[in-house]
């Protein structure tokens, strides 16, 4: 297996299953149990057992959701091209990367592979969690997975080393115990522990802009753009918008320092006709003028700022 150092570079069609949190995780299980009638899925299964996650990706439509589901089944998860592809091994890889604490991922795993629910699995369960789990976050990283043989040796030492033969059946906490003690599992879990997830401001952005943000995943309904595309979009979005308010922010300046000035002319303008005794008469229509301009510069100020 070997130990792995550094951060996972996650491919960009697993962009959209990073960091999700306890909830997505388990409703992603539930979903799979109403909707599987078995471990090998198709697209179709796929694609419904994920919708449960349209909440988490901020509601985006239905169409943008199941491309984004098809992109991943087809690019990254169905290897061999048969239309089928091992949902524990889904699963697993996406709990790995999700936002849940280390123990938490590692307790859900151990539940997906505990078949008969009894908080132990045995050699061969041990073998195929170790085997499903690393070829999935392998798969979303594209590169080789760990040699077979080695994982079935860790299983073996899991359970050499609390003195259990292969008949017997390691406990949960057993099972989190051995992974903590094990340097080349805790490094692959620091590995995909904080993968970087590029899309947490698309997932969770609620603001009024939230429809609009949304049209980038329009791509994914005829396979057009890819989600670092998309992101690169949204993120040319806001830079667009920074910079028109920015704009209009030197543009009312500039307009507040002018009706200032102009405003202090004339109250300079009054005090000089003081001093040099202009008629009563035009005291009042300076002031009626000075008077309508301050009222003006606040209706203006108070249309486009309050």
């Amino acid at each position: 297996m070997g130990q792995i150092m550094g951060r996972a570079v996650l491919r960009d069609e697993v962009l959209p299953f990073v960091n999700y949190q306890r909830e997505s995780i388990y409703n992603l299980w539930e979903s799979f149990n109403d909707v599987a009638e078995g471990f090998g899925i198709n697209v179709d299964e796929f694609k419904e057992i994920c919708s449960v996650l349209q909440a988490s990706l901020g509601n985006i439509r239905k169409a943008a959701l199941e491309r984004i589901c098809e992109t991943l089944f087809d690019a990254v998860l169905d290897t061999d091209h048969n239309g089928l592809i091992d949902a524990l091994e889904m699963l697993s890889a996406i709990t790995i990367v999700s936002g849940l604490r280390r123990k938490d991922k590692l307790t859900h795993v151990f539940n997906l592979y505990d078949f008969d629910e009894s908080a132990e699995v045995t050699i061969d369960e041990m073998t195929l969690l170790l085997k499903s789990t690393m070829s999935g976050l392998c798969k979303f990283c594209g590169i080789a997975p760990p040699d077979e043989r080695r994982l079935e040796m860790m299983s073996q030492t899991a359970f050499s080393a609390i003195q259990k033969d292969k008949d017997n059946a390691l406990t949960r906490d057993e099972f989190l115990d051995y992974c903590d003690r094990t340097p080349e599992i805790r490094a692959w879990l620091a590995h995909f522990d904080d993968a970087v997830d590029l899309c947490d401001d698309i997932k969770y952005q609620m603001d009024s802009d939230v429809d609009h943000e949304f049209d980038y995943f329009a791509g994914f309904e005829y396979g057009e753009k890819s989600f670092s595309s998309i992101l690169a979009a949204e993120n040319d979005l806001s830079e667009t918008k920074d910079d028109s308010r920015t704009l209009q922010a030197e543009q009312v300046s500039s307009i507040l320092l002018l009706l200032l000035f102009f405003f202090w002319f004339l109250v300079l303008l009054s005090l000089a006709t003081f001093f040099l005794y202009i008629p009563t008469h035009t005291h009042t229509y300076i002031y009626t003028i000075n008077r309508q301009l301050t009222h003006t510069l606040v209706v203006f100020l108070t249309s486009n700022f309050i």
